[in-house]
């Protein structure tokens, strides 16, 4: 008990002591809890801005790009606008004048067809009768057409009539109907040809594309056709008579068909491949050629009978040639080069309509495209501007041309009345290349004024 008493005395301050201790460690540890929960508050409203201040930031710098892009935008915007500004009214008219002839597209393919089936045989008047009786119908019939309906404006491309003219096919309009048919037709091309205007036509035509020209009197000409046939080759079949040999009635029919997958043709009992890039041009030199209706149903029958103003334009190109071959030399080039241009501004239009079309998103957002376009726009600027003085020089040229007028007006009446003396007797027949040999050397015997500058005097000789 004693030593029991003694632990206990020595013991019991250690547990007050520690009482105490414990007492302080309690109340320290309930601050403790306070400054930590304090401080959690604190750590929360620090995280708190701290996310608030990278959210500021981000939507700082969204502001900056948004500001840069709009910026960017903005000059591209410049750009686009004036690349296209002077594009901007020729496509309104070009807008205006399709939603037209979308309403106007039945009646005018209608006639467009039956101008290329039935009129090929028949003179300029009566193609222009037929046609105005065809627009009355529609019309009667309550079917839209456009009232001065014309087919070379439905179907005819200008940049391919004005290199049609640069190959010699005449530029009056019933030349430019008769290229029409003789290209875009679904049969092949017979051609009333006593001129031979079509065939230079078809062979300056078709030099680049590697043309060959056969006649029926040609020992080998069956194997030259087999053989462009199969290379996708055009032909000119010369000197066609009144009759047309039966065995090529599977060509002129175009009777293909398929064997292995390949497009095959019976021909001369084989069966050949056949190339669709083949053409087939006919040519008579027949005047007025006697065909029988099958002919006619086998084939585009067109007649390419020279025309009083087609044949004045030759001849007025021949004068100029030998009283101005400088003019003449001046004009061929820079209609060379109104062509050329030409069809670099339609190709640089279509690219950009191409890129426009195909641009996905914001278009401002496609910097390619927006410098692309202001190149296009610069090259057209150029060009346009190149195009508009040529042509004024083609016009003060053909100012010049003009005068020379009356000599070839003159030398096409005389061809026709000269023509007209084969009804008298067949023996008075005149080739027009002849014909305008004897023109060349008339022109160039004629006597020339003392004044090589007095043109009214050597026109007056001339015509004399």
């Amino acid at each position: 008990m004693y030593t029991y008493a003694t632990v206990a005395k020595e013991i019991e301050p250690k547990r007050e002591r520690l009482a105490a201790a414990e007492a302080e460690l309690a109340e320290a540890k309930k601050k403790l809890d306070i400054k930590m929960n304090a401080l959690r508050e604190v750590q929360d409203k620090v995280r708190g801005l701290q996310r608030s201040y990278r959210k500021r930031i981000r939507q700082r710098d969204d502001l900056k790009r948004s500001i840069e892009k709009a910026e960017a935008r903005l000059v591209r915007a410049g750009k686009l606008t004036g690349g296209l500004s002077t594009e901007a009214v020729r496509w309104e008219e070009t807008a205006k004048t399709l939603t037209q002839d979308v309403k106007n597209l039945t009646g005018n393919v209608l006639l467009a067809a039956g101008f290329m089936s039935y009129l090929g045989p028949f003179t300029a008047p009566y193609r222009q009768k037929i046609t105005t009786e065809w627009v009355q119908q529609c019309a009667s019939r309550k079917i839209a057409v456009d009232t001065k309906f014309s087919v070379v404006k439905v179907l005819a491309d200008p940049l391919v009539v004005r290199q049609w003219a640069i190959e010699g096919l005449p530029a009056d309009n019933y030349s430019v109907e008769n290229g029409l048919m003789a290209i875009s037709g679904g049969r092949w091309p017979l051609m009333i040809d006593p001129q031979g205007q079509a065939n230079r036509w078809i062979k300056n035509m078709g030099a680049r594309a590697k043309l060959s020209v056969i006649k029926q009197t040609d020992s080998k000409y069956f194997t030259v056709l087999q053989n462009s046939i199969t290379l996708g080759t055009p032909v000119l079949f010369e000197n066609v008579g009144d009759e047309i040999d039966a065995a090529l009635d599977p060509v002129l029919r175009q009777h293909t068909f398929k064997k292995q997958g390949q497009i095959m043709l019976r021909f001369m009992d084989q069966d050949v491949p056949y190339n669709k890039k083949f053409r087939l041009y006919m040519s008579t030199k027949l005047p007025n050629p006697h065909y029988m209706p099958e002919v006619f149903i086998k084939t585009t029958v067109i007649n390419f009978t020279v025309t009083p103003k087609g044949l004045e334009d030759q001849l007025l190109v021949e004068v100029c040639k030998l009283e101005r071959a400088d003019l003449e030399e001046k004009n061929d080039e820079l209609i060379l080069q109104i062509s050329g241009d030409r069809q670099k501004l339609v190709d640089i239009e279509k690219r950009i309509l191409w890129m426009l079309s195909e641009a996905k998103g914001n278009i401002l957002d496609n910097e390619t495209l927006i410098n692309t376009l202001a190149q296009s726009k610069d090259t057209s600027s150029a060009v346009k501007e190149r195009v508009l003085e040529a042509e004024k020089v083609v016009a003060t040229i053909n100012i010049t041309r003009e005068k020379y007028r009356v000599v070839a007006t003159r030398a096409s009446i005389l061809y026709f009345i000269i023509g007209d003396l084969s009804l008298v007797d067949p023996m008075y027949q005149y080739s027009l290349m002849y014909f305008i040999h004897l023109y060349r050397n008339r022109i160039a015997r004629c006597p020339k004024p003392v004044d090589p500058d007095d043109l009214a005097s050597r026109l007056r000789s001339l015509l004399d």
